[in-house]
């Protein structure tokens, strides 16, 4: 038999394993059992990485060039983080309402105030915004109170002061003979008060500093009883009157048949922060006209008059204020009083004296004046301002 010879080959698959360095540092200088680990860059001024994740692929790295440690994404520390040296930060920073500086606590607003506010600190390190400033200059504190004359040996008269920067820190104080027996801060700029006055007639003035002592300003009060009351034509001169307008003591009225808001007059001045009254009596015929007070007269129309009382030849009357509606009063008849009345920052409208018919939702506090607006035949008499 013949048997066929064959050769027979064994063919073999080497395996080789590859290693594929990172980087260029010696990894037998890490060891793991070590308590440190040397990171070698492996050629003098290169930068050094640890890259974390092929997909996340973000690093720590050793900046050569700068000479600091950097990190390619946010980094969040979920502990306190120490610093020994100062801290430079090149972009914005972004903190928390609260901040200690020097071992001293300070408590942020966490809303925006308003153009040309100013930062507040109450003394205890929390802070607010207050429309203190203009551009870079504080705005003057004038403390001032609402009745300027008050009679004495009276208890429990109501009033206000009038300033700036109030606050619960703001000592108010009083010169003799007054006492104040309570204030309550209404807003930063009016605290409301309740005073005794005692025998001694004069001048004495309010006080209010806040913490630190810091003064803001002082304000008269006179202690003798005794309003003031002023007529035009007698104890004032009439002023602005314009034409087709006849005035006289304690009178104002408009040429008969001649029509348009264009004729007027104005007198006197309540000073600021005090309390007055308005009073004139409407005759048989007014005609159509409003009668109010202002802080300025810079013209004859009614659209100008802070605070007016709309007499219309109808016989009903109305509250407007710079010319806009405001409430309907009521009827009148020949006689009836009229009264804008002041108290304190509150304008109120009253008739014959009565209770108020309406209160003003705008607070007045600066110098006011009597001020007309004549349409048609308009005419008033029994004119008084009394503060």
């Amino acid at each position: 038999m013949f048997w066929p010879k064959f050769t027979i080959g064994v063919c073999l698959l080497a395996v080789v394993t590859v290693s594929v360095q990172a980087s260029s540092w010696d990894n037998t200088l890490l060891v793991n059992t070590e308590s440190f680990h040397i990171i070698d860059d492996g050629a003098v001024g290169s930068d050094i990485y640890i890259t974390f994740g092929d997909i996340a692929n973000e690093s720590l790295f050793w900046n050569d060039a700068d000479d600091r440690f950097e990190f390619t994404d946010d980094l969040h520390m979920q502990q306190n983080l120490t610093v020994s040296g100062g801290v430079v930060v090149d972009g914005a920073a972004t903190l928390g309402s609260t901040l200690t500086i020097g071992g001293l606590t300070y408590n942020f607003p966490t809303a925006h105030g308003n153009a040309g506010d100013i930062l507040m600190n109450d003394g205890s390190g929390n802070l607010r915004w207050d429309a203190g400033a203009t551009g870079t200059t504080l705005k003057p504190y004038i403390a001032t109170v609402c009745n300027k004359h008050v009679s004495s040996n009276t208890t429990g008269n109501v009033g206000e002061i009038h300033g700036g920067n109030f606050d619960t820190y703001t000592n108010f104080s009083f010169d003799a003979p007054i006492t104040l027996t309570s204030v309550s801060i209404r807003t930063h700029e009016v605290a409301d008060i309740t005073y005794d006055v005692g025998n001694i007639p004069g001048s004495t003035y309010v006080s209010a500093h806040n913490f630190g002592n810091q003064h803001f300003g002082t304000g008269e009060l006179v202690v003798d009883g005794t309003p003031i009351t002023v007529i035009p034509g007698v104890s004032a001169a009439w002023q602005n009157i314009s034409a087709n307008i006849t005035t006289g003591p304690g009178s104002i009225s408009s040429t008969a048949g001649v029509t348009g808001w264009n004729k007027g007059a104005s007198f006197g001045l309540a000073p600021a922060g005090t309390s007055f009254t308005l009073d004139f009596t409407a005759p048989v015929d007014t005609g159509i006209g409003m009668y109010g007070v202002d802080v300025i007269d810079p013209n004859q129309n009614y659209t100008t008059i802070d605070y007016a009382i709309y007499i219309h030849s109808n016989k009903n009357v109305y509250v407007y204020e710079n010319g806009k509606y405001k409430w309907y009063l009521g009827t009148y008849v020949a006689g009836d009083t009229f009264q804008v009345i002041r108290t304190c920052s509150t304008i109120s409208y009253h008739k014959n004296n009565g209770a108020a018919l309406y209160i003003s939702d705008v607070p007045s506090y600066d110098a006011m004046k009597f001020d007309s607006s004549l349409y048609r035949d308009g005419q008033i008499s029994g004119i008084t301002l009394e503060y």
